[in-house]
C-alpha cells in the first residue's frame, strides 16, 4: 500500500490535499495510506513507521521547521547521497510574500541530494496542479513496483 505524506501546517489546505489523494487513490483503483504531519512536533513513532512513497510538501511551515528540515526527518530520506528511487516529493507552496518565489533554493541548492526526476514543483495551491503531479507519480510508481512504506497488498 503506498504512503503520502501530506506536510502542511495550513489546515484548508491540508484538508484539499487530503480530498485530492482520495480521489486519485480512487481514481487509479489504489488503496493509499495518509500520514499528515505540521512540522510543529516532533514525529510520533506511529510516523516513523510509516516511509513515504510520496511527499506533498510545503516549504513555509510557519511557526515548525521549514520544509526541507522537515523533508529529512521523514522516513525514505536519510539525506545520505543522491538516491535515484527516493520518494517522490511534490512541493505544493503558495507565494504570499512570506516567501518571495526568486528565494525558493533550486534543486541543485538544497541540503539534501534529490532526483530532479522524482520532484516536481506546482508554485501554487491549486487542487489541480496537485491532482495532475499526484496522477503522473501514481503512475510511475505503478510502474516502478517500488514502495517504501507499507506492504502491497495482494490484487
Amino acid at each position: 500500500m503506498p504512503v503520502v505524506w501530506i506536510v502542511e501546517d495550513e489546515k484548508q489546505y491540508r484538508e484539499a490535499a487530503k480530498k485530492v489523494v482520495a480521489r486519485i487513490g480512487v481514481d487509479s483503483n489504489m488503496e493509499l495510506h495518509m500520514v499528515e504531519w505540521d512540522g510543529s512536533e516532533a514525529l510520533t513513532s506511529d510516523q516513523k513507521s510509516k516511509p513515504a512513497d510520496m511527499v506533498i510538501l510545503d516549504l513555509n511551515l510557519g511557526q515548525g521547521i521549514n520544509g526541507v528540515e522537515a523533508l529529512w526527518k521523514i522516513p525514505g530520506f536519510d539525506g545520505k547521497g543522491l538516491n535515484i528511487l527516493h520518494p517522490y516529493v511534490i512541493i505544493w507552496s503558495h507565494f504570499d510574500g512570506e516567501l518571495d518565489l526568486y528565494e525558493m533554493p533550486s534543486l541543485h541548492d538544497l541540503p539534501i541530494e534529490l532526483n530532479d526526476d522524482r520532484v516536481v514543483r506546482t508554485y501554487w495551491k491549486a487542487e489541480t496542479t496537485l491532482e495532475t503531479a499526484l496522477k503522473g507519480f501514481f503512475s510511475r510508481l505503478k510502474e516502478e513496483g517500488v514502495y517504501h512504506g507499507l506492504e502491497m497488498s495482494d490484487e
